[in-house]
């Protein structure tokens, strides 16, 4: 597939990350439904999946996983979600 017609890739990973720092460091520790929101609010194109937030921010130095949230959904299922915070940058240079 030609570069221009893919979508994603490391830029639109990077477009998130740093949506999702200045998100959690003006706002605290937040879900990955919660930081979903915050991009949707940010209009954002190609929004990923919780599951991809979450993946995003697991591989990443600048966020740090601090519990987990049981999340209901709107048809009535609940299931574990992950409650992240931004790291300083000084813990980022420390690690």
């Amino acid at each position: 597939m030609p570069k221009s017609r893919r979508s994603g890739g490391r830029g639109a990973n990077r477009r998130i990350m740093t949506a999702a720092h200045a998100f959690l460091e003006g706002n605290g520790p937040a879900t990955s439904s919660e930081i979903l929101d915050s991009l949707i609010d940010s209009k954002n194109k190609n929004l990923p999946s919780k599951m991809c937030i979450g993946l995003i921010l697991s591989h990443s130095t600048l966020f740090e996983k601090v519990g987990e949230v049981i999340e209901t959904s709107m048809m009535g299922s609940s299931g574990r979600i992950a409650l992240w915070r931004a790291r300083t940058l000084e813990e980022v240079v420390a690690r």
